[in-house]
């Protein structure tokens, strides 16, 4: 379907579509109404955040026999218990010209039960929308399409599925969407979303796809103690490309898996990366559960666990995706919290290209040389991998963590490999050192496989022997800057687990220098 020229205006017509131009009307939304027939123009003005007139003017869209032209500025649009969009029956888009629109409830009342429903052979596109603070009380999903849905450059933020009804909590199995017709996501991040799980089994946070088909492509999730799923595919195909699928801090053994699919539906993936989920407690998963159900996988994804039964070409399963929690400016010039790689994970510079953007979910361009072998390529996941690099030997020094003062980190680097030793406890409170080898990577980070010494004892002449070295698991160091960084640590025996930590720089090496470039 043909695309106008005038980015950032809203259009709303019926399907049949003809050639149109610009009108470059500022801080505007133009829907765009046309008639198999007919050639009339209508131009609607909404003030920012009346929603009566936002209502108002879908509902004479989608009765629409003459094309027509609504004007809509950007700002908030608060919407009240008993207030959503009218069906969409007729073909609706809606796009901020400048900066962006944000709908969220009105005055904390949790907002509608259903906010959006495109009815089948209507169409709706949603471009540069913030839909915050939401709470799905009832069995309603927030959007509910039977047509044709494209969301693009959208960020969900702090939405909820669990209420209350008469002093008891109530289990929604209402996804953030629920698709029966065609869906398609671009760009998007879903950050904070809680829907909680009932009894009947898993369900799906952000997307449960009926008899439809979706396309998910450059899409986070970043969600932060939710014990649901973030897509459920329970019938028709689901296509998820460069995506970051992730959940962090959940603390239920309820957690639900990246990927849900069930019989007679196809799931296919390429380019994304599914991590294992970060726990507050020490229990961990119980077992791998990044996916329930078959997966079609096209190549290249990067899955921390083996649950997904990966066999595409170049896809890597059961090693750390070396992804670290990081907040950068997303398309809207907002903080937000996301997923980025590591210098050293193996996302960096190794997606198909055949399937790459342009750009990532923030707007940073895909042809970058990550690993700076001199070869510009794509990176796995929805988020390219952020461009910094310590000089002059500064990632060398000793290093402690403020919040558990006696741990600490000691980097050495020479021009051959990088030596990590980290000073700490097991979780009975025994001292224990762990130390692994590896390579640097952009100049501040390193990936390696880690070990402990058993079977020592102090000898009469001093030294302890030492009986053998075993193998402990894996630790990723990141540096940040020249004062601060993250360890992330995955070890196969029980009593350490798995985890992540910022530390800060306690002493510098003399003589060698730091620089943040």
């Amino acid at each position: 379907m043909t695309t106008f020229a005038n980015s950032g205006n809203l259009c709303i017509h019926k399907p049949r579509r003809l050639p149109g131009t610009g009108l470059g009307h500022a801080l505007a939304v133009l829907l765009l109404l046309y008639g198999a027939t007919a050639w009339g123009v209508e131009q609607i003005t909404i003030p920012p955040g009346d929603v009566a007139a936002l209502q108002e003017a879908i509902e004479r869209a989608n009765a629409a026999t003459e094309q027509y032209q609504l004007i809509i500025t950007n700002g908030l649009f608060e919407f009240g218990r008993d207030q959503s969009l009218p069906p969409i029956v007729g073909d609706v888009e809606i796009i901020p010209t400048i900066d962006r629109i944000v709908f969220r409830p009105a005055n904390g009342s949790g907002g509608p039960d259903q906010l959006i429903r495109v009815e089948p052979g209507g169409r709706l596109v949603l471009r540069r929308l913030v839909i915050e603070g939401f709470s799905l009380t009832q069995r309603d999903s927030l959007i509910e399409n039977h047509g044709d849905l494209v969301l693009e450059s959208l960020n969900f933020e702090s939405l909820t599925g669990l209420g209350f009804t008469g002093g008891f909590i109530e289990f929604d199995n209402s996804p953030v969407i629920s698709n029966h017709g065609r869906l398609v996501i671009e760009r998007t991040t879903f950050l904070n979303v809680q829907i909680a799980v009932s009894g009947l089994g898993v369900q799906s946070g952000i997307l449960t796809n009926h008899a439809g088909s979706a396309e998910l492509r450059e899409v986070l999730s970043a969600e932060s103690g939710a014990p649901a799923g973030i897509i459920a595919n329970r019938g028709g195909l689901v296509r998820i490309i460069n995506a970051t699928l992730a959940a962090q801090n959940a603390t239920l053994a309820t957690q639900g898996p990246a990927l849900l699919t069930e019989d007679g539906a196809i799931t296919e993936l390429v380019n994304t990366i599914i991590p294992e989920v970060t726990r507050t407690d020490s229990s961990g998963p119980e077992e791998p559960n990044a996916c329930i159900g078959p997966v079609v996988s096209l190549g290249h994804n990067l899955v921390e666990d083996t649950s997904c039964a990966l066999d595409g070409p170049e896809d890597i399963e059961g090693q750390p995706t070396g992804l670290l929690p990081l907040r950068l400016l997303n398309f809207f010039r907002r903080t937000v919290p996301v997923f980025g790689l590591t210098a050293a994970s193996p996302g960096v510079d190794s997606a198909d290209p055949a399937f790459c953007g342009e750009v990532d979910i923030l707007g940073i361009g895909r042809d970058i040389d990550g690993n700076g072998d001199g070869l510009a390529q794509c990176d796995r996941g929805a988020v390219e991998l952020a461009q910094r690099r310590l000089t002059d030997g500064g990632i060398n020094g000793v290093y402690f963590v403020p919040e558990r003062d006696g741990h600490y980190i000691t980097v050495l680097d020479n021009p051959n490999n990088v030596l990590v030793i980290w000073n700490t406890f097991d979780r009975d409170g025994n001292q224990a050192w762990v130390y692994a080898v590896g390579e640097l990577v952009n100049g501040r980070s390193v990936f390696a496989e880690a070990y402990t010494n058993e079977g020592g004892i102090m000898t009469d002449m001093g030294p302890a022997d030492i009986e053998r070295g075993i193998p402990w698991g894996t630790l990723t160091l990141e540096l940040e800057s020249c004062t601060q960084g993250t360890l992330l640590f995955d070890s196969l025996r029980p009593e350490f687990g798995s985890g992540q930590f910022q530390f800060q720089r306690l002493a510098s090496t003399r003589q060698l220098g730091c620089r943040d470039d």
